[in-house]
């Protein structure tokens, strides 16, 4: 009899990671205000991917049906739900005003229109976009394309899952989806390392280059969940403050530094996940815990 995973508080909401997401999404806001004022903060949609995969991972092992169909339909169902209306406002008013105030809009409606099918950053990849180009900027779709990243991820993720845990979530079963998606992330970053200088649109905008971050995070939800407890002995020994500063150190680090921190940026947000998720983190959060502000929160 194959014996079941081990239940944490893995499944219950954790408020920390919301604060994280604000961190992440300020850090992005202040670089697209101003490139000097934090030269990497761009990467905080990287720390995003990290958190998604970690999500999933819960959201898909919180449903115990061993039907594919309901696991897929329930899963797809919370996903539209979340994502849809909003994207839908926003490329609706998103097209009203660019096609007011530029005289050739077709190549920017293209990417809205494609951005509610989840392949704005096929649309952007296809059209040799330069992320940082002044045509990009101009485009009020082109933060979009980490959506369709995620979006494409939505779809294989899930398929990975219920095959591995098709005959129910055991550790055994774990175990070989956490060494499937282990190697799997191996290979994307080793991709995505050996190619980001010699087709940067590729690893930028393509989701089999960021597969590894998301993948990152689903390997923390799963190396929580198993029965040992070494991981989270670990984690307790780490200051999570540290890991913190570190991260956002990150973020003022210049883009001459290559890939390096691209690189750097998701490792450090997958060890801050595991430490907030962690049940050693009650005993180990800082003093004055911003990740817990209610700013923090509200934001993120």
């Amino acid at each position: 009899m194959p014996q079941p995973y081990t239940k944490i508080k893995l499944d219950s909401y954790i408020s920390r990671i919301d604060g994280m997401r604000a961190l992440a999404v300020i850090a992005v806001i202040i670089c697209h205000f101003n490139e000097k004022l934090l030269p990497s903060g761009y990467l905080g949609v990287d720390v995003f991917f990290v958190i998604s995969g970690f999500v999933i991972t819960a959201s898909l092992m919180k449903r115990d049906s061993n039907k594919p169909l309901d696991r897929f339909g329930s899963f797809y169902k919370r996903r539209m739900k979340r994502l849809i209306p909003a994207l839908s406002l926003v490329v609706i008013l998103g097209s009203i005003a660019i096609t007011l105030f530029t005289r050739n809009p077709l190549e920017y409606l293209t990417t809205g229109a494609s951005s509610l099918a989840g392949f704005s950053n096929l649309s952007l990849y296809f059209e040799a976009t330069d992320y940082w180009g002044k045509d990009a900027s101009l485009n009020p779709f082109t933060h979009t394309w980490s959506l369709g990243v995620e979006e494409q991820f939505y779809f294989v993720y899930p398929l990975i899952v219920v095959y591995f845990t098709r005959k129910g979530a055991s550790l055994l079963a774990l175990k070989k989806l956490s060494v499937f998606m282990g190697v799997t992330a191996i290979a994307s970053l080793v991709g995505f390392a050996a190619l980001s200088s010699q087709y940067p649109a590729a690893t930028y905008f393509l989701m089999p280059f960021r597969f590894w971050e998301m993948g990152l995070g689903c390997l923390v939800y799963l190396t929580l969940k198993s029965a040992s407890k070494a991981p989270q002995q670990l984690l307790a020994k780490v200051p999570q403050t540290g890991t913190i500063i570190t991260l956002v150190a990150a973020f003022f680090t210049p883009r001459e530094f290559g890939v390096f921190i691209p690189i750097a940026v998701p490792f450090l947000s997958a060890l801050l996940i595991a430490q907030l998720a962690s049940p050693s983190n009650q005993t180990t959060a800082p003093k004055y815990d911003i990740l817990n502000n209610p700013i923090a929160l509200y934001f993120g």
